[in-house]
């Protein structure tokens, strides 16, 4: 027989999102600023791509710098991604644990 088993199950990744996620306050002010829902966008993006990780973005894409690299991984430009970051920071909703390296703490904090 062959080494590949019909019983090898396919991982599903969770994320937990509050059904006030939208109406929360740190969102709120996302979409308040130019180009929100994008950024809103990229910020849950974000979070997918650190799901398997428990929170820690890890890059596996084109790019020099983590911004253009999360861009590529979202498809998105990278000034958007920037100005995300930019403001995830000030909330608290982002945190940059070495060089280069992002941390969502929600996503941990929503871990089954």
């Amino acid at each position: 027989g062959g080494g590949e088993t019909m019983s090898q199950e396919k991982r599903y990744w969770w994320l937990n999102l509050p059904e006030d996620f939208f109406d929360s306050k740190a969102i709120k002010y996302l979409e308040q600023k130019p180009n929100g829902c994008k950024l809103v966008h990229i910020y849950l993006g974000m979070m997918l791509a650190s799901l398997r990780s428990g929170g820690t973005l890890t890059f596996e894409w084109m790019g020099k710098t983590p911004e253009e690299k999360i861009a590529v991984m979202l498809s998105e430009d990278v000034e958007s991604v920037s100005m995300a970051i930019k403001y995830l920071k000030q909330l608290g909703l982002i945190l940059e644990t070495e060089k280069g390296k992002y941390f969502l703490p929600f996503v941990e904090d929503h871990a089954e």
